[in-house]
């Protein structure tokens, strides 16, 4: 018969296995966890480093402040005319216009597909259709009533007839560069003697407004879909039902999910800015600190926004509608690639409503404008209910399974 002896842990051991206890941090072992995911999925590399510097350096060069302005001008094809428009466009020290000479419906065409901003029609032109009576809106004549006229004015009282679409910024801007060109060709001397002074300070580009959208753009992204996303693919997994066996409190969960990002997001970040800085002289007025600060806030933020959505989704296609009727809107009026003020009044409760859109306002002030935290407390106010409202509605309604 085999007697089973069981030893009884010594005073020393227990003392120690008491130290281990106290000392055990499941919000340290949580965070650790969650960097090791991250770091062993190359396409959340990708995701979250490369694509935002791919998009910078793709809307920099796009918008870089070097590119000059160019107008498509189409010339309907005439005996003579035709040909003196085009050499007179071509002869253009500054070169902003690309032209072309070709019949008058398919100069029409591209006009109403966009594809060119201005149609000239020369008065020689006995072709045109009767629309062009039927349209005033789109039609302005140049008068042939000038003086030192070189050919091209016949002093016949009409000499071009302008074709565009008003509606559009870009062929009502085209229209007047092409008519200022021709006036001044044909011997206009201005009645005011002006002197034109050139800004190039930094802080006034595309580029200079860009850059704060797209860092708020990649806080919104990285902090709705790398905590939603993460929590329900553990919940379907059936990981977050083994977490409920462990000394964890649902609080060291849910806040070591949000810091995770922080890891992720610095460098991000600090990416983007370096690029912009180095590759598009990006210029910073603000205090570096306030901003720094303003990035961890927004992804506070936005982590706290995804743990609410997530926490009762129990499939990969409800998180996934989810974060996108949050992202749509703040995509849209938020002011990532152009100001939220181009819409109308009665919109704008709901717009500076939205979590990113104070986000974006605070960070532009600070980056471009120089402002101090007293200037941008209102959208501080407004990012910390977003912040704690969802924060404590997740702890309140989270779910393990």
């Amino acid at each position: 018969m085999i007697r089973l002896s069981v030893q009884k842990p010594s005073s020393g051991q227990k003392q120690r296995r008491a130290e281990e206890i106290r000392t055990y941090s499941p919000f340290r072992h949580l965070v650790i966890t969650r960097l090791r995911e991250f770091y062993r999925e190359p396409a959340a590399v990708f995701w979250v480093y490369c694509f935002p510097l791919l998009l910078t350096f793709t809307l920099g060069l796009a918008f870089r402040a070097d590119s000059a302005t160019s107008y498509e001008v189409s010339i309907v094809e005439t005996e003579s005319k035709s040909k003196e428009l085009v050499d007179l466009f071509n002869g253009d020290s500054e070169g902003r216009f690309q032209v072309r000479s070709l019949s008058f419906e398919a100069a029409r065409t591209l006009l109403r597909t966009g594809k060119t901003e201005l149609v000239l029609v020369p008065a020689e032109v006995d072709e045109v259709p009767a629309e062009v009576d039927e349209v005033p809106a789109e039609v302005d004549e140049v008068s042939g009533d000038r003086d030192g006229a070189d050919g091209l004015a016949a002093g016949s009282g009409k000499d071009l007839v302008y074709w565009y679409d008003p509606r559009n910024q870009t062929s009502n801007l085209a229209k007047k560069a092409v008519d200022d060109f021709l006036q001044r060709e044909m011997g206009r001397k201005d009645v005011l003697d002006a002197v034109d002074r050139i800004m190039d300070e930094p802080g006034g580009r595309y580029i200079d407004f860009l850059i704060p959208g797209l860092i708020c753009m990649n806080i919104m992204g990285s902090g709705l879909w790398g905590v939603g996303f993460a929590i329900v693919d553990m919940r379907i997994r059936g990981l977050l039902k083994r977490f409920i066996a462990t000394p964890m409190k649902r609080r060291d969960f849910m806040l070591s999910t949000m810091l995770s990002r922080l890891f992720f997001l610095v460098p991000e970040i600090l990416l983007l800015m370096l690029v912009a800085r180095f590759f598009f002289d990006v210029q910073i007025f603000g205090n570096l600190l306030l901003i720094i600060g303003l990035i961890l806030f927004g992804s506070f933020q936005f982590a706290g926004i995804s743990l609410m959505i997530a926490c009762r989704a129990k499939t990969i296609e409800t998180v996934s509608g989810l974060m996108n009727l949050v992202m749509l809107p703040n995509w849209i009026f938020a002011g990532i690639f152009f100001s939220a003020t181009k819409f109308p009044d009665f919109m704008q409760w709901f717009i500076q409503l939205l979590p990113l859109t104070p986000l974006i306002d605070a960070l532009r002030g600070v980056m471009l404008e120089g402002h101090t935290i007293t200037d941008i407390a209102a959208q501080l106010a407004v990012m910390l209910v977003w912040t704690l409202a969802s924060f404590l509605i997740a702890l309140r309604f989270f779910r393990w399974s």
